[in-house]
Protein backbone atom coordinates (compact mmCIF):
# COMPACT_ATOMS: atom_id res chain seq x y z
CA UNK A 1 0.00 0.00 0.00
CA UNK A 2 1.19 3.61 -0.89
CA UNK A 3 2.00 6.17 2.01
CA UNK A 4 -0.04 8.87 1.96
CA UNK A 5 1.61 12.20 2.03
CA UNK A 6 0.34 15.63 3.84
CA UNK A 7 1.19 18.87 4.52
CA UNK A 8 3.61 19.84 7.55
CA UNK A 9 1.77 22.14 9.31
CA UNK A 10 4.89 24.59 9.88
CA UNK A 11 6.35 24.42 6.61
CA UNK A 12 3.53 23.27 4.12
CA UNK A 13 6.36 20.53 2.85
CA UNK A 14 4.56 16.96 1.68
CA UNK A 15 5.61 14.80 4.56
CA UNK A 16 4.61 10.82 4.86
CA UNK A 17 1.46 10.61 7.23
CA UNK A 18 3.70 7.82 9.37
CA UNK A 19 6.33 10.28 9.83
CA UNK A 20 6.06 11.83 13.56
CA UNK A 21 8.08 14.83 12.70
CA UNK A 22 8.54 16.47 9.61
CA UNK A 23 11.82 16.06 8.14
CA UNK A 24 12.61 19.36 6.93
CA UNK A 25 12.01 21.75 10.06
CA UNK A 26 11.48 19.25 12.74
CA UNK A 27 7.87 20.14 14.01
CA UNK A 28 5.90 17.21 15.08
CA UNK A 29 3.19 16.01 12.43
CA UNK A 30 -0.59 15.79 14.53
CA UNK A 31 -2.04 12.61 13.65
CA UNK A 32 -6.20 12.92 12.57
CA UNK A 33 -8.29 9.57 12.89
CA UNK A 34 -10.71 11.62 9.86
CA UNK A 35 -13.42 10.54 13.10
CA UNK A 36 -13.48 14.53 13.75
CA UNK A 37 -14.68 14.81 10.11
CA UNK A 38 -17.01 12.30 10.26
CA UNK A 39 -18.20 13.67 13.24
CA UNK A 40 -19.11 16.31 12.76
CA UNK A 41 -21.13 15.27 9.30
CA UNK A 42 -22.95 13.25 11.28
CA UNK A 43 -24.07 16.02 13.61
CA UNK A 44 -24.78 18.58 10.45
CA UNK A 45 -27.15 15.54 8.49
CA UNK A 46 -28.98 15.09 11.80
CA UNK A 47 -29.90 18.47 12.47
CA UNK A 48 -30.60 19.27 9.21
CA UNK A 49 -32.81 16.01 8.97
CA UNK A 50 -34.88 16.88 12.54
CA UNK A 51 -35.09 20.51 10.84
CA UNK A 52 -36.80 18.98 7.89
CA UNK A 53 -39.33 16.69 9.35
CA UNK A 54 -40.61 19.64 11.73
CA UNK A 55 -44.07 20.04 12.77
CA UNK A 56 -46.14 20.68 9.36
CA UNK A 57 -49.98 20.00 9.11
CA UNK A 58 -50.50 17.29 6.86
CA UNK A 59 -53.31 17.63 3.98
CA UNK A 60 -57.06 16.55 4.47
CA UNK A 61 -58.03 14.46 1.88
CA UNK A 62 -62.04 15.18 1.48
CA UNK A 63 -63.86 11.82 2.60
CA UNK A 64 -60.86 10.21 4.16
CA UNK A 65 -61.06 9.98 7.86
CA UNK A 66 -58.18 12.10 9.91
CA UNK A 67 -55.98 10.61 12.40
CA UNK A 68 -58.23 11.60 15.47
CA UNK A 69 -60.90 9.86 13.94
CA UNK A 70 -62.97 12.61 12.55
CA UNK A 71 -64.02 13.01 8.67
CA UNK A 72 -62.50 15.36 7.29
CA UNK A 73 -63.46 18.56 5.30
CA UNK A 74 -65.84 18.22 2.54
CA UNK A 75 -64.81 19.98 -1.20
CA UNK A 76 -66.42 23.12 -1.24
CA UNK A 77 -69.89 23.83 -2.20
CA UNK A 78 -70.71 25.36 -5.47
CA UNK A 79 -73.42 26.49 -7.70
CA UNK A 80 -73.59 25.14 -11.28
CA UNK A 81 -76.48 26.31 -13.22
CA UNK A 82 -78.83 24.07 -14.40
CA UNK A 83 -77.87 21.12 -12.65
CA UNK A 84 -77.45 19.83 -8.99
CA UNK A 85 -78.79 23.22 -7.34
CA UNK A 86 -76.65 25.51 -4.64
CA UNK A 87 -76.13 23.26 -2.47
CA UNK A 88 -74.19 19.92 -3.89
CA UNK A 89 -71.00 19.90 -3.08
CA UNK A 90 -68.61 19.83 -6.21
CA UNK A 91 -66.90 16.56 -7.11
CA UNK A 92 -63.65 15.81 -6.21
CA UNK A 93 -61.02 15.76 -9.12
CA UNK A 94 -59.82 12.30 -9.42
CA UNK A 95 -62.50 11.09 -6.85
CA UNK A 96 -64.88 8.10 -7.80
CA UNK A 97 -67.86 9.07 -9.48
CA UNK A 98 -71.44 10.00 -7.70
Amino acid sequence: MADKLMSCPECNRHVFERDAECPFCKAAIRRSTGRTVATIAAVAMSVAAAAACGDKPTPSVPGVPTVDGGDAPTAPTTSVPGGRGDKTPAPVYGGPPP
